[in-house]
Order: structure tokens, then C-alpha cells, then sequence
């Protein structure tokens, strides 16, 4: 069996558009792998509309998810989007295992250059099967600081951003799917006061629970309001760098 990357993405039928702007970025940076995309509220009436976008639906059903409609009535269409997404992954990587490694991106993601880095990372790290990202990325700013607005800010929402995640096919992988599964079909909601913030919060544990669990820390990935602030992001000649680096993708926030 030929092994191959592939990308992966959740949304509500509204926002379908957006993961087709994501899929027509990924393959203007020259990513021709798969693109799945799990439409939470699919329906047959929107089967001509999202079939122009050209990647490949998936419907909430395929998964199969015991006691799925308990979190369909407590969550939010955000909350359920974001907890679905250990469920998801995992459904992917068991039923497909030409899968070699999974990239999940949210689909209010801009691609601006090929992923190649984090592929070479997880070929390299014999030991990582999951990467995640830090929210901040700019350490000499940060220590500048004397507030403490961005430890709030951080220490509310996640220290780690759960719009982007890479995994190789492997039983690591499965194990930490397996973990946050559980977690967020109870404790998923968007609730700061209660230390909640959908899938991200919890990810605070991962690399405390799990050695195969990365923190990458490539500045030029996952680029967002939350680390923009550092004014690392220059044009030239119509491209977008980051410091010296080339722009991966930018993250533009919304909550649906």
C-alpha cells in the first residue's frame, strides 16, 4: 500500500466556502493530498454546493460516534465543531490507513507556502507522533513585558492552539485521540469561567501526559491575532515572510 499525506478540516454547511478557500490555498502552495472535511450538519440540499468546492465531505454519521446526539444537544455548533475533532482524526486514521500523516487544519486558515517542515520534522523525530503549536511565538517580546495581560490571555484560552494539529498514523497518535475523546465529549464547552475553551484548554496536558507529543515551534506556521502583536510579518514582491521565513498560513479567527 502507497503511503500519503492528507489534510483534514471541520465545519457547519454555512461555512463550507471556507474550506474551500482553505482547499484551493492548499493546492495553490502545491499540496495535492487528500482534503477531507467533516460537514457537522450535513444535509442533502447542500450536496450541490459543497461538491463544487472540491474537497472530499464527510458526514457526521460516517463517524458513527456512540451516544453522538448527547453532544449535539448540550454544545454549541463552535463547542461541538472543536470537540469532534479527536473523534474525527481517529475515524480518519483507522479507516484509512494509506494515511501516512494527518494535518488537521481549522478552516479559517489562509496556506500560503507547502507544509514541507512539519513533514520533515515528524520523518526526523522518530519519538513525536503529535504536534501541537504554542500560542506564543515571539519569547523576547514576551519577557520584555512586565504585565501579565498575555499570561490572562493564555492561561485562559489554552497555551497551545487547537487549529492546527499534525499526527502520524501510528498507536501514539490513536492513544492521544483516544485521551482527548473522552475529555471533550463532557468538557468541551466554551465556558472561561469554568476553565473551559472548547478542544484548547485541555491540550495545557498533553506534553505533560504524552513524551510523543511535540510543541513546535516554527514561527512561520499558524501566524493569528494571538502573535501578531510581535510585528514579525513583512511583504515583499508580493510574498509574505515571517522574519526571514517564508508565511505558511495565517489563522483568521472567527467563532461560528
Amino acid at each position: 500500500m502507497q503511503k500519503s499525506n492528507a489534510f483534514c478540516s471541520i465545519c457547519t454547511a454555512n461555512y463550507s466556502a471556507y474550506a474551500g478557500v482553505l482547499n484551493d490555498s492548499l493546492k495553490k502552495a502545491g499540496h495535492n493530498e487528500s482534503h477531507y472535511v467533516l460537514i457537522v450538519d450535513y444535509d442533502v440540499k447542500d450536496k450541490p454546493v459543497i461538491e463544487k468546492f472540491n474537497f472530499t465531505p464527510v458526514r457526521l454519521s460516517d463517524l458513527a460516534i456512540p451516544r453522538i446526539d448527547e453532544m449535539i444537544e448540550k454544545y454549541s455548533a463552535f463547542e461541538l465543531s472543536n470537540a469532534l475533532k479527536p473523534f474525527y482524526m481517529e475515524w480518519l486514521l483507522e479507516n484509512h490507513p494509506e494515511i501516512e500523516n494527518l494535518v488537521y487544519l481549522d478552516t479559517d486558515i489562509y496556506v500560503f507556502s507547502p507544509l514541507r517542515e512539519v513533514f520533515d520534522y515528524l520523518e526526523k523525530n522518530k519519538n513525536i507522533s503529535v504536534v501541537i503549536t504554542p500560542h506564543l511565538n515571539d519569547y523576547k517580546s514576551y519577557i520584555e513585558k512586565s504585565g501579565y495581560d498575555i499570561e490572562k490571555l493564555y492561561l485562559t484560552y489554552g497555551l497551545y492552539n487547537g487549529g492546527f494539529y499534525a499526527l502520524k498514523n501510528d498507536r501514539n497518535a490513536l492513544e492521544f485521540l483516544d485521551w482527548h475523546k473522552k475529555k471533550l465529549f463532557d468538557y468541551g464547552y466554551n465556558g472561561a469561567s469554568v476553565q473551559m475553551y472548547a478542544d484548547q484548554k485541555i491540550l495545557d496536558f498533553a506534553p505533560i501526559l504524552f513524551e510523543f507529543v511535540g510543541i513546535y515551534k516554527n514561527k512561520a506556521y499558524d501566524i493569528a491575532h494571538w502573535n501578531y502583536f510581535s510585528g514579525l510579518i513583512s511583504e515583499k514582491n508580493g510574498e509574505y515572510f515571517v522574519e526571514v521565513t517564508k508565511l505558511i498560513f495565517f489563522h483568521f479567527f472567527y467563532a461560528f
